[in-house]
């Protein structure tokens, strides 16, 4: 496995690093993060953080969310069915499957696209908003730029 999406905020005073570490043990389980540390490699993808704001309006009781995230792109450092065996999902993830990047950047996008073409243009139907599907392009982005630096060594 090369890559996965965990979101998690960070903790005022928490390094951006141990936001890593906390949300992959509560989301992946503890085996998951030990793997990483033991043959995997973990990037931080940005140079700054990235400051995210989401207003919910009044539908979403006037709830304002604003946060300073990092990208970061992990390989753990084994194969998809040993990633399978370490895997101790948490509560908050529902179902989880093994995909390319590629097959998950057309994902996002045809969500993108149909969430613009409804009424209801910020809300997407696999992920929460559209500035989650924004951060998660850009991480592809990133990624592109990283691989293009490594094939150049």
């Amino acid at each position: 496995l090369r890559w996965g999406m965990v979101g998690e905020h960070t903790f005022r005073d928490e390094r951006a690093v141990d936001t890593l570490r906390r949300g992959i043990v509560e989301e992946l389980g503890k085996d998951v993060w030990t793997a990483i540390e033991r043959r995997g490699k973990y990037y931080n993808m940005t140079e700054h953080p990235v400051f995210y704001f989401r207003d919910y309006g009044p539908e979403g009781e006037n709830r304002i969310d604003r946060q300073v995230t990092y990208l970061w792109l992990v390989d753990l450092g084994v194969t998809s069915n040993e990633a399978e065996r370490l895997l101790k999902v948490d509560e908050e993830v529902q179902e989880y499957q093994f995909m390319n990047i590629d097959e998950v950047e057309q994902w996002v996008k045809s969500d993108m696209e149909e969430s613009l073409k409804s009424m209801e243009s910020d809300k997407m139907k696999s992920f929460c908003h559209e500035s989650v599907g924004s951060l998660i392009l850009f991480g592809f982005e990133r990624i592109r730029a990283i691989r293009k630096e490594k094939d150049r060594r």
